[in-house]
């Protein structure tokens, strides 16, 4: 028994959720919730960390309650399986409070995401998907736990620690009452762990669909860049040609009429020429960047 309890001689933080059955005790550590069950008394840790008081005190208050009430007005659950019901109830009560409020909190942004995609948006994302990813995390390991201990038919029937006390002994295949408590439980959990997959799949769509956005405008932006800088090297092009003929040197055309519109009419035509030939060049990279697209998309149908 000392070893066991060191289990939970830890932060509340950094549990894995357990539930232990041994000779005459069970040890429970779910959530915020560490307790030693008896066939006569429960014994509650404190859970070091823990600051949600109105869970605690609705737990406290709902233990007590089903422990003062005898057996026969709980459909004959004994002392035991009544302190483990109000523990299961506490628990799958936290977890889905806390998935409500996680729900409604990354609905929220991801509603604000479809009008505007900006920073502060992109980030409350971020935040909350690893709020729900630690969420599921937790959640996963309760189930896990749930299930483990219905696997062990020795567990099970070793749950009842009130026959141990009174000296019965119970077949390892007749746990009918625990199982079906357990079960129900699971169930719930199980509902919680789908909620929050589905949660947490929406979150990665919504991550896709911004990444998608994010890229788009990125490449327009480049594009547009490359366009500037294409019309830059047009305009260099054309004052390649003044730039030479301006310069101090003897080129037989300083008493032409007619040199300057030339002149003028040759840059413009370079500028022209390397402009266009550049602005179809970038056009057609982006025909085949689609074509290329398109053809993944129709492969993908097929």
């Amino acid at each position: 028994m000392p070893r066991d309890l060191r289990k939970i001689d830890t932060g509340a933080q950094s549990l894995i959720p357990s539930i232990l059955v041994r000779k005459n005790s069970i040890l429970v550590n779910l959530l915020h919730i560490r307790a030693l069950l008896k066939a006569d008394s429960v014994l509650l840790f404190n859970a070091y960390g823990s600051t949600d008081t109105h869970t605690q005190s609705v737990f406290m208050y709902d233990l007590e309650g089903k422990l003062r009430q005898g057996s026969k007005a709980i459909g004959g659950l004994p002392y035991e399986f009544r302190a483990l019901e109000a523990i299961l109830i506490s628990v799958s009560t936290a977890l889905d409070e806390e998935m409500k409020f996680l729900n409604s909190l990354v609905k929220d942004v991801l509603l604000r995401l479809e009008e505007d995609v900006n920073h502060q948006h992109i980030k409350n994302l971020l935040t909350y998907s690893k709020k729900v990813t630690v969420f599921e995390q937790k959640v996963t390991l309760i189930r896990n736990t749930l299930n483990e201990i219905l696997d062990q038919d020795e567990d099970l029937a070793a749950m009842y620690l009130t026959e141990k006390y009174q000296g019965k002994t119970r077949p390892l295949d007749q746990h009918d009452e625990i199982e079906l408590l357990l079960e129900s439980y699971l169930k719930q959990t199980d509902e919680i762990v789908q909620s929050v997959n589905n949660l947490v799949s929406n979150i990665k769509n919504t991550e896709e669909i911004v990444n998608i956005i994010l890229d788009t405008n990125r490449n327009a932006l480049m594009q547009m860049e490359l366009k500037i800088s294409v019309l830059t090297l047009a305009t260099s092009s054309g004052a390649i040609v003044t730039g030479l003929l301006g310069m101090n040197l003897k080129n037989f055309m300083e008493h032409w009429s007619y040199a300057f519109p030339m002149i003028s009419s040759l840059a413009l035509a370079v500028a022209t020429i390397v402009g266009t030939l550049g602005l179809k060049k970038i056009k057609k990279i982006q025909k085949l960047s689609l074509w290329g697209k398109e053809q993944t998309f129709i492969k993908y149908r097929e």
